[in-house]
């Protein structure tokens, strides 16, 4: 048995018979944890998305921020894992009204949820909106705790073959568009890879969010 089918194998017949059964009231009473402030577990979020993301995760570079969503009991229900946004994303910088220096000098101020997990076993009505709602709330203040700067937009690619993106309407997140079907290793030389059309959702952090990812970042003198 490999090491992911060992995973989902002891965490289903170890977790789902208690976290079936959790109710509504666990959303209003859930922790989010960032492992890394918190000196949690980081590991945990990792292996999770690795065995049960449909996408595979490996590790994470640049700036980024993961957290583990637990009920009360400290039983985990979910891992989010922001990072780096897009480089180029021709409908949302359309909706901020981007040109190329702008994007340059601003786009730290936006992260991309990469990953989204709630773990196969649990069942909680509304859970994934809830979810994203909580953090939204926080995580501006977790990447100036982090990195030193906050976030003024989240982004995220929902693959439209699979998904349609309910949890993420229901947390207020905007679509503007659709990707063109390209990924980040399209070369300098013009050759590019073509990946599933994605829809591109975004949530506003604070008001004027606009205005503060069209500014100019201050130089120093």
């Amino acid at each position: 048995m490999t090491p992911r089918a060992a995973w989902r194998t002891e965490s289903w017949s170890a977790n789902s018979e208690k976290l079936q059964k959790t109710s509504v009231r666990v959303q209003l009473a859930m922790k989010i944890r960032t492992p890394r402030l918190q000196k949690t577990p980081r590991g945990l979020g990792q292996i999770a998305f690795y065995a049960a993301h449909y996408l595979d995760h490996r590790s994470s570079v640049g700036e980024n921020l993961q957290y583990l969503v637990c009920d009360v009991q400290a039983r985990p229900l979910a891992c989010v894992l922001f990072g780096a946004a897009a480089w180029q994303c021709a409908a949302r910088d359309r909706y901020l009204g981007w040109e190329s220096r702008m994007r340059t000098q601003n786009l730290q101020f936006i992260a991309n949820n990469t990953r989204f997990l709630i773990l196969p076993w649990v069942r909680v009505s509304n859970l994934a909106s809830h979810i994203l709602g909580r953090i939204a709330q926080r995580v501006s203040g977790d990447w100036q705790a982090k990195y030193g700067h906050p976030l003024y937009l989240l982004e995220t690619f929902v693959q439209a073959d699979r998904f349609v993106g309910t949890a993420y309407q229901a947390a207020n997140w905007v679509p503007v568009g659709q990707t063109k079907g390209r990924t980040r290793q399209d070369q300098p030389d013009g050759t590019w890879y073509q990946s599933s059309i994605k829809e591109i959702y975004l949530r506003p952090l604070q008001r004027g969010f606009r205005q503060r990812l069209q500014c100019p970042i201050p130089q120093p003198h």
